[in-house]
């Protein structure tokens, strides 16, 4: 019942507005010892350079104090906290002990969809907001398929047509999730947390209720509610998603694949209205046209995907084999790179 939207809205105002720069480095300081953050860490290191809370809160870190665990096939997306994970049951994520929430619901299998207009990619332009290194760059897509033995769009289809495979996973594998939360303290933008191909993105423009723990407890279907962006694709076992969930003074959920996306939108200018939420509706964005062999856009293992404004939660759905473990523990403090799998 409040009024979530237009307060994060104006918090972002806030948060953005000009810090006159003799104040800028006792105010980060201040934000630093309040939310434990490492400064050291940081690319750019002097604070007067950050003009707004805004820009000091979407800092970079340097990318030598975030090693990507090469042996592990998933690792870390984000700096967090642990918060759940395991095996998905029926289709329902466990949200806390007791009660669950629909698979469907959170990644928009059981709604519609409103489509939104192809995009046509500028290679150099994506190579750029990827930050890729020249081996990436000049790595072919059948190399990209070959080399960490993902499935093309062909086989998939073939699959497909043998009916080995429903929405979600192959014929013999299980399903997985891993719940991960941002504080305010922590590094805000998020990475890949495997090799594979984003074949789309839809866009829920739900609720900004806050993804704290305490609210995670208390709010059933918390992360089938509020805004969120899934990006929906497949790995090396099938099936992968990673969906960043927007919260309570989120500016704006920022894409470097796709400059188009426009998060925490007033109600009247969303592409979906408020009330079809609730029934999955969200728009959806095809990246098919980038790869006839993908159907879809390669992404790198620790690359940069995007970021939030504040504090939110990143939800990770896959499939695996029956033989897959988890190489994390419950409420563990995790950064970048770091394994999530044995």
């Amino acid at each position: 019942m409040l009024p979530l939207r237009i307060l994060s809205r104006f918090a972002g105002k806030v948060l953005n507005a000009t810090v006159p720069e003799k104040f800028r480095e006792s105010l980060y300081k201040a934000y630093a010892k309040k939310f434990n953050c490492n400064l050291d860490e940081m690319l750019d290191e002097d604070l007067t350079h950050y003009q707004s809370i805004a820009q000091f809160f979407y800092r970079k870190v340097k990318p030598e104090v975030r090693p990507i665990d090469k042996k592990a096939e998933l690792v870390s997306p984000v700096d967090g906290r642990v918060l759940q994970f395991g095996e998905i049951i029926n289709n329902e994520i466990e949200q806390v002990k007791g009660f669950t929430y629909s698979l469907n619901a959170l990644l928009g299998y059981d709604g519609n969809s409103k489509k939104e207009k192809t995009i046509i990619f500028n290679k150099d332009k994506l190579i750029k907001s990827l930050n890729r290194l020249p081996s990436h760059v000049n790595m072919s897509h059948q190399k990209f398929l070959k080399t960490y033995s993902i499935d093309s769009s062909k086989d998939l289809e073939k699959m497909k047509e043998n009916n080995n495979y429903d929405a979600f996973s192959r014929h013999g594998n299980k399903l997985f999730y891993c719940v991960l939360y941002l504080s305010p303290g922590d590094y805000h933008h998020f990475h890949s947390p495997t090799n594979w191909i984003i074949e789309k993105r839809r866009h829920f423009s739900g609720h900004l209720l806050s993804v704290s723990p305490k609210v995670v407890n208390l709010v059933h279907n918390l992360f089938t509610v509020n805004e969120r962006i899934a990006l929906i694709g497949r790995w090396k076992h099938g099936f992968f998603s990673m969906t960043p969930v927007g919260a309570t003074n989120v500016g704006s959920v920022v894409l470097t694949i796709d400059d188009k996306l426009k998060t925490n939108m007033p109600y009247r200018k969303q592409v979906v209205k408020r009330r079809a939420v609730k029934y999955g509706v969200y728009s959806e964005r095809s990246y098919d046209n980038v790869s006839v062999l993908l159907k879809g856009i390669p992404i790198h293992r620790g690359e940069e995907l995007g970021g939030f404004q504040m504090g939110s939660t990143v939800v990770l759905v896959f499939e695996a084999p029956k033989s897959f473990k988890f190489n994390i523990k419950p409420y563990q403090k995790i950064n970048i790179g770091q394994a999530i799998s044995k």
